[in-house]
C-alpha cells in the first residue's frame, strides 16, 4: 500500500502534520495531491477506489472521432476522458481539428487538453454538469455537440443541451470501475488495531466522485457505517457530498472549489476546528 511518511521540518506546525489521509484517486491523479499534503507533513496512504477501463465498445468512439469535424462545440468532462480519447484518436494515427468551441470540466481537464497542445475556450465557472449546462446552452441551437464522457455519467449535461435545441452525441471514452485488489487492500487497511497500534490507521478520506463513495462503501461491506466512524469524509463537490449521505454517512467538508487544491482547504480547516 503506497504511503508516504516524510515531510520537511517546516510541516511541523501545520495542522495537517502526522494526519493520515487516505487518498482514492488513480497515482496518476493522486500525484500533486500527495505532494501537496506531504509538504504539509500528512501521511499519506494511497488505495484506489477506481480504476480507468476502455469502454465496452469502441464503436459509437470510434464513429465519433471519423465524423469530428462536423462537429461545432465539443465538450470534456474530465482528464480521464481527455486521454482516454486522444489514446485512441493516436492509436488510429488520426489529427483531428480543435473545435470552434472547446470546453473543459474544471482546470485538471483543461490542462489535460493543453498536453495535447488543444486550448479549451469555456470553462463552468462550477466543474457541474448544471453548471456546464447554463454556460453552453445559449451555444447549442442547431449546432453539433459531443460530449466525451465515462460511461457513467449521469446525463444531465447531454439532457440540457439537447432541450437547448442542440444535436446532442454522447459518448463515452471510458469506464470506470473498482479494482479487483480494492476489497482485500481496505479489509486490511481497517482490520482491528492490534495492542501495538493504538491509534486510528486513517484520519480522513479525500472523496473524489460519487461512484468513489460507492466503491468505498462496498470494499467495506455490510458494516461500513460502523468502519468509517469517526473518519472525516471530504467531499470533492455537491455531488460527492450528496451520495455520502445517501450512504447515510456524514460528510466533514466539502471543498469550497472543486480541486485538489479546495480538498486541501477544506481539511485544513475541518482540522483546524477539530483538534
Amino acid at each position: 500500500m503506497a504511503q508516504s511518511n516524510s515531510s520537511p521540518p517546516a510541516a511541523i506546525s501545520s495542522v495537517l502534520h502526522g494526519r493520515r489521509i487516505l487518498l482514492t484517486r488513480t497515482p496518476r491523479q493522486n500525484q500533486k495531491l500527495a505532494a501537496a499534503l506531504a509538504e504539509l507533513g500528512a501521511v499519506t496512504i494511497e488505495l484506489p477506489l477506481l480504476e480507468i477501463a476502455p469502454p465496452a465498445s469502441y464503436d459509437a468512439l470510434d464513429q465519433v472521432i471519423d465524423e469530428w469535424r462536423e462537429y461545432d462545440l465539443a465538450i470534456f468532462t474530465s482528464a480521464n476522458g481527455v486521454h482516454a480519447f486522444f489514446d485512441r484518436v493516436l492509436s488510429q494515427g488520426q489529427r483531428l481539428r480543435i473545435p470552434d468551441w472547446l470546453c473543459a470540466m474544471g482546470p485538471a481537464t483543461e490542462h489535460a487538453l493543453a498536453d495535447y497542445g488543444w486550448r479549451a475556450s469555456l470553462i463552468p465557472e462550477k466543474f457541474v454538469a448544471e453548471s456546464a449546462a447554463a454556460l453552453l446552452g445559449p451555444l447549442a441551437p442547431e449546432r453539433r455537440v459531443v460530449i466525451v464522457q465515462a460511461a457513467e455519467a449521469r446525463g444531465i449535461l447531454e439532457n440540457a443541451l439537447t432541450q437547448a435545441g442542440g444535436r446532442v452525441t454522447a459518448v463515452a471514452a471510458y469506464q470506470t470501475r473498482m479494482p479487483a485488489e480494492a476489497p482485500a487492500r481496505m479489509r486490511e487497511l481497517f482490520a482491528p488495531l492490534s495492542p501495538d497500534e493504538p491509534t486510528r490507521k486513517v484520519d480522513a478520506i479525500l472523496l473524489t466522485s460519487a461512484l468513489a463513495v460507492t466503491h468505498l462503501a462496498q470494499a467495506l461491506g455490510l458494516d461500513y457505517l460502523q468502519q468509517l466512524a469517526g473518519i472525516a469524509l471530504g467531499a470533492i463537490g455537491p455531488i460527492t457530498q450528496r451520495k455520502i449521505i445517501e450512504y447515510g454517512l456524514t460528510p466533514a467538508f466539502t471543498a469550497p472549489v472543486y480541486t485538489a487544491s479546495g480538498l486541501i482547504a477544506g481539511l485544513q480547516a475541518y482540522f483546524q476546528q477539530n483538534t
